[in-house]
Protein backbone atom coordinates (compact mmCIF):
# COMPACT_ATOMS: atom_id res chain seq x y z
CA UNK A 1 0.00 0.00 0.00
CA UNK A 2 1.55 3.26 -1.10
CA UNK A 3 1.17 6.34 1.03
CA UNK A 4 1.28 9.97 0.10
CA UNK A 5 3.84 12.14 1.84
CA UNK A 6 1.37 13.19 4.56
CA UNK A 7 0.21 9.64 5.23
CA UNK A 8 3.75 8.31 5.31
CA UNK A 9 4.71 11.06 7.73
CA UNK A 10 1.77 10.07 9.96
CA UNK A 11 2.81 6.41 9.86
CA UNK A 12 6.38 7.40 10.65
CA UNK A 13 5.17 9.49 13.61
CA UNK A 14 3.17 6.53 14.91
CA UNK A 15 6.21 4.27 14.47
CA UNK A 16 8.34 6.70 16.50
CA UNK A 17 5.67 6.77 19.21
CA UNK A 18 5.55 2.95 19.23
CA UNK A 19 9.33 2.83 19.49
CA UNK A 20 9.22 5.13 22.52
CA UNK A 21 6.49 3.02 24.13
CA UNK A 22 8.43 -0.23 23.58
CA UNK A 23 11.61 1.44 24.80
CA UNK A 24 9.91 2.60 28.01
CA UNK A 25 8.47 -0.86 28.60
CA UNK A 26 11.87 -2.43 28.02
CA UNK A 27 13.53 -0.06 30.46
CA UNK A 28 10.92 -0.85 33.09
CA UNK A 29 11.34 -4.60 32.60
CA UNK A 30 15.12 -4.30 32.63
CA UNK A 31 15.35 -2.31 35.82
CA UNK A 32 12.82 -4.51 37.60
CA UNK A 33 13.27 -8.16 36.78
CA UNK A 34 16.62 -8.19 35.09
CA UNK A 35 18.26 -5.84 37.57
CA UNK A 36 17.44 -8.15 40.47
CA UNK A 37 18.50 -11.20 38.46
CA UNK A 38 21.85 -9.57 37.69
CA UNK A 39 22.39 -8.77 41.36
CA UNK A 40 21.55 -12.34 42.38
CA UNK A 41 23.74 -13.79 39.62
CA UNK A 42 26.76 -11.65 40.49
CA UNK A 43 26.56 -11.48 44.27
CA UNK A 44 23.80 -13.67 45.70
CA UNK A 45 22.90 -13.25 49.35
CA UNK A 46 21.60 -16.00 51.58
CA UNK A 47 20.18 -14.93 54.89
CA UNK A 48 20.49 -11.25 55.73
CA UNK A 49 22.75 -10.28 58.64
CA UNK A 50 19.62 -9.55 60.70
CA UNK A 51 18.19 -13.01 59.98
CA UNK A 52 21.52 -14.64 60.84
CA UNK A 53 21.71 -12.71 64.12
CA UNK A 54 18.14 -13.65 65.03
CA UNK A 55 18.68 -17.35 64.28
CA UNK A 56 22.04 -17.45 66.11
CA UNK A 57 20.56 -15.70 69.15
CA UNK A 58 17.68 -18.16 69.22
CA UNK A 59 20.10 -21.11 69.08
CA UNK A 60 22.21 -19.65 71.91
CA UNK A 61 19.16 -19.01 74.06
CA UNK A 62 17.93 -22.55 73.48
CA UNK A 63 21.29 -24.03 74.43
CA UNK A 64 21.56 -21.72 77.44
CA UNK A 65 18.18 -22.88 78.70
CA UNK A 66 19.11 -26.53 78.23
CA UNK A 67 22.43 -26.07 80.02
CA UNK A 68 20.73 -24.29 82.92
CA UNK A 69 18.19 -27.07 83.21
CA UNK A 70 20.91 -29.73 83.31
CA UNK A 71 22.84 -27.78 85.95
CA UNK A 72 19.68 -27.37 88.02
CA UNK A 73 18.82 -31.06 87.79
CA UNK A 74 22.41 -32.04 88.68
CA UNK A 75 22.41 -29.73 91.72
CA UNK A 76 19.03 -31.13 92.78
CA UNK A 77 20.34 -34.73 92.48
CA UNK A 78 23.50 -33.81 94.40
CA UNK A 79 21.42 -32.27 97.17
CA UNK A 80 19.17 -35.31 97.42
CA UNK A 81 22.07 -37.73 97.60
CA UNK A 82 24.05 -35.59 100.01
CA UNK A 83 27.09 -35.87 97.77
CA UNK A 84 27.85 -32.41 96.31
CA UNK A 85 30.70 -33.58 94.03
CA UNK A 86 28.83 -36.48 92.48
CA UNK A 87 27.37 -34.55 89.55
CA UNK A 88 30.43 -32.51 88.51
CA UNK A 89 31.27 -34.86 85.67
CA UNK A 90 27.65 -34.90 84.49
CA UNK A 91 27.51 -31.07 84.42
CA UNK A 92 30.85 -30.87 82.57
CA UNK A 93 29.73 -33.43 80.02
CA UNK A 94 26.43 -31.63 79.51
CA UNK A 95 28.21 -28.29 78.98
CA UNK A 96 30.57 -29.81 76.42
CA UNK A 97 27.61 -31.41 74.64
CA UNK A 98 25.74 -28.09 74.66
CA UNK A 99 28.72 -26.26 73.17
CA UNK A 100 29.04 -28.91 70.48
CA UNK A 101 25.31 -28.67 69.68
CA UNK A 102 25.55 -24.88 69.47
CA UNK A 103 28.51 -25.17 67.09
CA UNK A 104 26.62 -27.66 64.94
CA UNK A 105 23.55 -25.42 64.83
CA UNK A 106 25.66 -22.43 63.81
CA UNK A 107 27.34 -24.44 61.05
CA UNK A 108 23.96 -25.69 59.81
CA UNK A 109 22.70 -22.11 59.76
CA UNK A 110 25.73 -21.01 57.72
CA UNK A 111 25.26 -23.96 55.37
CA UNK A 112 21.57 -23.09 54.92
CA UNK A 113 22.48 -19.48 54.14
CA UNK A 114 25.10 -20.56 51.59
CA UNK A 115 22.68 -23.00 49.94
CA UNK A 116 20.03 -20.28 49.78
CA UNK A 117 22.50 -17.92 48.09
CA UNK A 118 23.46 -20.62 45.57
CA UNK A 119 19.80 -21.35 44.87
CA UNK A 120 19.14 -17.65 44.23
CA UNK A 121 22.16 -17.50 41.93
CA UNK A 122 21.05 -20.55 39.93
CA UNK A 123 17.51 -19.18 39.56
CA UNK A 124 18.88 -15.81 38.43
CA UNK A 125 21.20 -17.42 35.88
CA UNK A 126 18.35 -19.57 34.59
CA UNK A 127 16.10 -16.50 34.30
CA UNK A 128 18.77 -14.49 32.50
CA UNK A 129 19.53 -17.42 30.22
CA UNK A 130 15.88 -17.74 29.26
CA UNK A 131 15.87 -14.22 27.82
CA UNK A 132 17.41 -15.57 24.62
CA UNK A 133 14.94 -16.91 22.08
CA UNK A 134 12.02 -14.81 23.28
CA UNK A 135 9.20 -14.00 20.87
CA UNK A 136 9.80 -10.45 19.74
CA UNK A 137 7.48 -10.48 16.72
CA UNK A 138 5.70 -7.34 17.93
CA UNK A 139 8.99 -5.50 18.04
CA UNK A 140 9.98 -6.86 14.63
CA UNK A 141 6.65 -5.72 13.18
CA UNK A 142 7.10 -2.26 14.66
CA UNK A 143 10.61 -1.97 13.17
CA UNK A 144 9.31 -3.20 9.79
CA UNK A 145 6.54 -0.59 9.77
CA UNK A 146 9.02 2.11 10.71
CA UNK A 147 11.38 1.09 7.91
CA UNK A 148 8.46 1.02 5.46
CA UNK A 149 7.38 4.52 6.52
CA UNK A 150 10.93 5.85 6.13
CA UNK A 151 11.17 4.25 2.69
CA UNK A 152 7.85 5.73 1.59
CA UNK A 153 8.78 9.17 2.89
CA UNK A 154 12.02 8.90 0.95
CA UNK A 155 10.16 7.79 -2.19
CA UNK A 156 7.65 10.62 -1.79
CA UNK A 157 10.48 13.12 -1.31
CA UNK A 158 12.23 11.80 -4.42
CA UNK A 159 9.03 12.08 -6.44
CA UNK A 160 8.43 15.61 -5.16
CA UNK A 161 12.06 16.53 -5.85
CA UNK A 162 11.88 15.04 -9.36
CA UNK A 163 8.68 16.95 -10.09
CA UNK A 164 10.27 20.18 -8.90
CA UNK A 165 13.43 19.56 -10.92
CA UNK A 166 11.29 18.68 -13.93
CA UNK A 167 9.45 21.96 -13.64
CA UNK A 168 12.73 23.85 -13.30
CA UNK A 169 14.12 21.96 -16.30
CA UNK A 170 11.06 22.78 -18.37
CA UNK A 171 11.34 26.42 -17.32
CA UNK A 172 15.01 26.51 -18.30
CA UNK A 173 14.24 24.87 -21.61
CA UNK A 174 11.51 27.41 -22.28
CA UNK A 175 13.84 30.24 -21.31
CA UNK A 176 16.50 28.84 -23.66
CA UNK A 177 13.98 28.64 -26.47
CA UNK A 178 12.86 32.22 -25.88
CA UNK A 179 16.45 33.44 -25.61
CA UNK A 180 17.45 31.59 -28.77
CA UNK A 181 14.61 33.07 -30.72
Amino acid sequence: MAYGLGQASDVFGQAKQNAQTFGDRGTTAWSGMIGQDLANAQKPQGLTPQQMATATTAAKQSQGGSTSAITGQADLAAGRTGNPGSMVNAIGSANRGAAQNLGNQTLKLQEYSTNLAQQKQQEALKSLGSLYGQNVSGLNEMIGNENKAVSEITDADKAKHAATMGEIGMGLQAAGTIAGA
